[in-house]
């Protein structure tokens, strides 16, 4: 079914914006390389698929990356600009660069990826790049959160006296949780895992709660703790005031917050998360009937 790609040009020759697009069964993955015409310290993102997206194709997967890679770019106010996107998918490169596809799975995609560049008024270099050099790869399969960990957790841990047996990590795997030997829930099955965070009820969890979520699920964290209400959580997002989520924050009872400048994250091969210039915020939530 063909779709409408008129007055699109595909071949920016210097692109504004560089990212690197990937899919696997467990879920997508961009890493950001270039913004506003220089490179920057890799923005690395990677995130489950939800259960709808888990049911299509790879093909389609790829092209969710793309468009979930895009929707990025446009939250960090890319507008009237090129963007250059790698996939290790020919499939999706050639359907999304032709605007048309005969695949009545990846129409949908297809189309979401083509008005959300329309509306923005962007340009999409479409380029291939062979797996085993795509940096994407393992965000896509959630490998790129082991290395990952927030630099000032400890500290925060202290002032709030958490200890190691009373806290939760609610978005963590067995390598990076926030505190060694400390509970977790990691959205794969691992050993050791409470399940996934989104079917726990976290009212019900008396320890502390660690929360430094994917960012691209900040708004559905958020919609969890305003519905459920628990105490002790230690909310940790990076502070994006143009988000449509940042606004929200205002509405939780916060006890207390730390803010901390630039870089925050630190990993085993020296990748950064969020990029210097950045802020991150530690948010202690607690909905305990005695906040201001």
């Amino acid at each position: 079914a063909p779709l409408d790609a008129q007055e699109r040009d595909w071949s920016p020759k210097r692109p504004a914006w560089e990212v690197y697009t990937d899919a696997s069964d467990t879920g997508y993955g961009f890493v950001v390389v270039r913004r506003g015409g220089a490179s920057v310290t890799p923005v690395v993102v990677g995130v489950p698929f939800v259960r709808a997206e888990r049911a299509l194709h790879i093909n389609g997967k790829e092209v969710v990356a793309i468009d979930k890679a895009v929707e990025y770019l446009v939250a960090e106010g890319a507008k009237d600009e090129d963007i250059r996107v790698w996939t290790d998918s020919l499939v999706a490169k050639q359907a999304l660069a032709k605007g048309m596809t005969m695949s009545v799975e990846l129409l949908e995609p297809i189309r979401s990826v083509l008005c959300r560049c329309r509306r923005r008024g962007l340009r999409l270099d479409l380029c291939y790049v062979p797996t085993d050099s795509n940096p994407a790869d393992a965000p896509s399969r959630l490998q790129h959160r082991e290395t990952f960990q927030f630099m000032h957790a400890e500290r925060v841990l202290q002032e709030v006296g958490a200890v190691e047996a009373s806290v939760v990590d609610l978005f963590a795997n067995a390598v990076n949780r926030v505190v060694p030997g400390c509970r977790f829930c990691s959205a794969t099955s691992e050993l050791g895992s409470l399940g996934d965070a989104f079917a726990i009820d976290w009212k019900r969890l008396r320890a502390w709660k660690w929360v430094n979520p994917p960012f691209s699920m900040a708004d559905r964290v958020i919609t969890k703790i305003q519905r459920e209400r628990p105490q002790k959580l230690l909310l940790c997002l990076p502070e994006w005031t143009q988000r449509s989520w940042y606004p929200r924050l205002a509405d939780l009872p916060i006890k207390r917050s730390w803010r901390f400048e630039g870089v925050c994250y630190k990993g085993a091969d020296l990748t950064v998360l969020p990029a210097p210039g950045w802020s991150t915020r530690v948010l202690f939530v607690d909905y305990d009937g005695r906040c201001s």
